[in-house]
Order: C-alpha cells, then sequence, then structure tokens
C-alpha cells in the first residue's frame, strides 16, 4: 500500500487548497509520493496538538494570522514545541529564476541564518515555482523519520480512542504524552523508537547456531 503523506500549509489566502492540490498532484505523477494537504487560514483554525509530516509556512501572514509578526515567526514559535516535523517555508516574494540564477530573498542576512541553522527549515521556496515546490516536497518525504510519521499516522487514525504507549522504562504513557516526546524529540521519544526498532529486528531476524 501507498504510503500517505500529511500536510499542513499555513496561509491567510482561502485559495491556496487549490494550488496545493495541484502541487500534490505533481508530486505523485513525478515521484510516487502521495501527499494529502490541509490549509488553515487564520488564527482559530490553527491546532498545534495535530501532528503532520511537513509543515509549509507562507511567508506573508498579516491578513489572517494576528499573532505573529510573519511566517518567520510562526516557525519559530513552532520549532518550540516540534523538532521533527519537516518545514518549508514559501512565497511569492522569493524570486527564483532558474535560467538566470537570480536569486531575491527579502529576509535579512540573521533571520536566513536562523532560518537554517536554528529552526531547521527544509527550504526556502518561491510560491511561483511550481517545480521547485514539487522536488522540495518530494525530499522532504524522502527524509521524514518513517517511525514518527507511522505513529503519528496511527495515533490520527484513533481521535477518539484512549490508548497507551508502553514506555522505555515500563510505564505507561497515554498518546498525547507520546505525540509531545516526539514532536520534541525528547530522550524518552529517542529510547522509545530504538526499543521499537529493536523489537522489530528480533521479529523479523532468523539466527541459525
Amino acid at each position: 500500500m501507498k504510503r500517505k503523506y500529511r500536510a499542513l500549509a499555513i496561509d491567510d489566502d482561502i485559495q491556496m487548497s487549490h494550488y496545493f492540490n495541484s502541487i500534490a498532484k505533481m508530486v505523485n505523477s513525478s515521484y510516487g509520493y502521495e501527499i494529502e494537504f490541509d490549509t488553515v487560514n487564520n488564527d482559530t483554525q490553527y491546532n498545534s496538538k495535530i501532528p503532520y509530516d511537513i509543515l509549509l509556512v507562507d511567508y506573508n501572514l498579516r491578513n489572517g494570522f494576528v499573532d505573529y509578526e510573519d511566517g518567520k515567526d510562526f516557525i519559530r514559535i513552532f520549532r518550540q514545541v516540534n523538532r521533527v516535523s519537516k518545514v518549508i517555508f514559501y512565497s511569492s516574494e522569493f524570486e527564483y529564476e532558474e535560467r538566470a540564477g537570480n536569486i531575491k530573498i527579502p529576509l535579512k542576512p540573521e533571520d536566513i541564518y536562523d532560518l537554517i541553522n536554528l529552526y531547521k527549515i527544509d527550504g526556502l521556496v518561491s510560491k511561483n515555482n511550481l517545480n521547485m515546490m514539487r522536488d522540495v516536497l518530494k525530499d522532504a518525504c524522502e527524509s521524514i523519520d518513517i517511525i514518527t510519521s507511522a505513529l503519528f499516522s496511527t495515533i490520527s487514525r484513533y481521535p477518539k480512542t484512549d490508548f497507551e504507549f508502553m514506555g522505555p522504562d515500563g510505564s505507561l504513557i497515554t498518546a498525547e504524552e507520546m505525540i509531545g516526546h516526539l514532536l520534541s524529540d525528547s530522550e524518552t521519544s529517542k529510547k522509545f523508537k530504538e526499543q521499537i526498532i529493536d523489537t522489530i529486528f528480533t521479529l523479523f531476524m532468523s539466527i541459525k547456531e
């Protein structure tokens, strides 16, 4: 079964859902990755507790996200609780002319430094360059932590079910607590994923003595 990746676009333009549906078709037809997009256009629609594999953030959010200065500020706050989801920063104000090699990004050098080194974004993309958006999304899909993504997918399929995970120390961890550990990439999360990998290897290894 083909794996489906979940992506969320943060954009104050209500027409952007059509744009990302088109991009999803391009990624699927070109590379075989299936991406399901959700879009939110204002503060009231955004739920930070719902995990996504990929977050796409527009640079200009002034018409819908009053609690944020711009997309960079949104990413800064997002990364305080989520260190694992892929983040793509895009804008129609970002320009890249492939033939001429001209690049125009209206950000200060220190802003670009923060985005790359502190917030670990996975791409700066021109909204008007469909091929660039397609390729950056493909790269994001290829580098997603498969264990974290699978756990997010499993938990999201049962939103009204109370279930627990066995933690590395043998204690029980609720689904909500586990999502918090996974998003923050905590030590508990790392040990839990190691435990899963060890279990899988044990089940599938054929040991000859």
